[in-house]
């Protein structure tokens, strides 16, 4: 048998562990890193804890955030400061540099980092308010669409923005990602507006699309019943959201280019 070992994040404490398999240690390893960082400055976490901004307002934002769908593997984190201070510590320690594996690069980057932490708090909870306030603007231009003929596009929009936002997302999507948030939300704002004058073309596009998102779904649903990870799972949802922006909010632009075509390639590649 093979294993991988892995920093172990225990609350209080860290500890080696072998894992089974070498996603699965990368990403332990990643969280038992991270409390090991906070273990060791207790100050600056106390500090953090204590300025968090705009705190009590993205609580309340967050309270009225729908639970993750069955199947996703979160951490757990009792409230959404835990959340908050996860997500600081990964974008100034970890996120986009190499792993830690000695005690010298855990020296190394503690002490060249730890400085930008109180920054990059703000930073974050700046970024989480845009996107929370955004996303309420969505779900209520949403819930405010009340035409029976527009209701398979409403659904639609629905279902996506909520497998974007939901109860523990700060800890499931990328750094990158986050960032286009907006843009996504924005999308949808843009497409639900547009209804008044394109409700036949917004159906011929979630046909357009229909089996695309039939098939991610089928392989996504079968990975999380097995209780597997699959890295093709991670690619695709995003150039689905591009893909969105492309057929339904072409003047927010794409990140790269993106269309059916290219997605039904890449998935012949992909062996979806």
């Amino acid at each position: 048998m093979q294993g991988y070992p892995a920093l172990v994040d225990e609350g209080e404490s860290v500890a080696v562990r072998l894992l089974d398999e070498k996603i699965n240690a990368t990403r332990a390893h990643k969280r038992g890193v991270r409390r090991l960082l906070m273990l060791k400055i207790p100050r600056e976490m106390r500090y953090l804890r204590k300025n968090l901004p705009q705190l009590d307002r993205l609580r309340l934002l967050y309270t009225k955030v729908p639970a993750a769908a069955e199947g996703f593997c979160l951490e757990q984190h009792s409230n959404l400061e835990d959340e908050l201070i996860s997500l600081i510590f990964d974008q100034t320690f970890l996120n986009h540099l190499p792993e830690i594996r000695e005690a010298s690069s855990f020296e190394a980057r503690l002490a060249s980092h730890r400085g930008q932490l109180i920054e990059q708090g703000n930073k974050v909870c700046a970024q989480l308010q845009e996107i929370l306030e955004i996303y309420h603007l969505t779900r209520k231009a949403l819930s405010s669409i009340t035409q029976v003929n527009w209701m398979n596009a409403v659904i639609d929009m629905r279902s996506q923005v909520d497998r974007l936002v939901y109860q523990g997302f700060l800890q499931q999507v990328p750094e990158q990602r986050l960032k286009d948030y907006p843009r996504y939300l924005q999308g949808v704002l843009r497409r639900a507006g547009k209804l008044v004058q394109a409700a036949a073309r917004d159906q011929q596009r979630i046909r357009e699309m229909a089996e695309l998102l039939q098939k991610w779904q089928q392989w996504e649903n079968q990975c999380r019943q097995n209780g597997r990870i699959d890295e093709r799972i991670e690619e695709i949802p995003w150039a689905l959201e591009e893909l969105r922006i492309s057929l339904f909010a072409q003047e927010l632009g794409t990140a790269y280019p993106v269309s059916i075509k290219r997605l039904e390639k890449r998935y012949k590649e992909m062996g979806l």
